[in-house]
């Protein structure tokens, strides 16, 4: 994987305005995709845009529950698509699913949501 520093794709991102991002993307020996990553991250960060491998943007004014806040978020809202995606199919009454099918509907998502277990989380429900 080929690395650019900050200066190189900040003139990649100015062409890209000027001419066009496929055209500079041509130009320039880049894949599109990774042209148009570089401009949302100059759209989302501004100035603190391309800072390098292994760092964090900075968090303007953030406070640390708020940085926690907005992780559980990100973390709820993927619980949400993943229940979206399986309601069509546990929309049916339990009757009328057969093991095979639910463990065949599991195994083709398997690589599309990953699921971290918490043991905190994980609770016994004694009937």
């Amino acid at each position: 994987m080929k690395r650019y520093d900050k200066s190189f794709k900040e003139e990649a991102v100015r062409l890209s305005d000027e001419i066009g991002p496929k055209k500079a993307a041509e130009q320039l020996g880049l894949s599109y995709y990774t042209l148009q990553d570089w401009r949302k991250q100059r759209i989302l960060h501004g100035d603190g845009a391309f800072i390098g491998s292994g760092q964090a943007y900075a968090s303007a004014d953030k406070t640390p529950r708020e940085i926690e806040l907005e992780k559980e978020i990100m973390e709820l809202r993927r619980a949400n698509e993943i229940l979206k995606d399986a309601l069509g199919f546990f929309r049916k009454r339990p009757e009328e699913v057969r093991a095979c099918q639910l463990y065949a509907y599991i195994r083709e998502r398997r690589n599309r949501w990953t699921v971290k277990i918490d043991p905190e989380r994980l609770y016994r429900i004694s009937t």
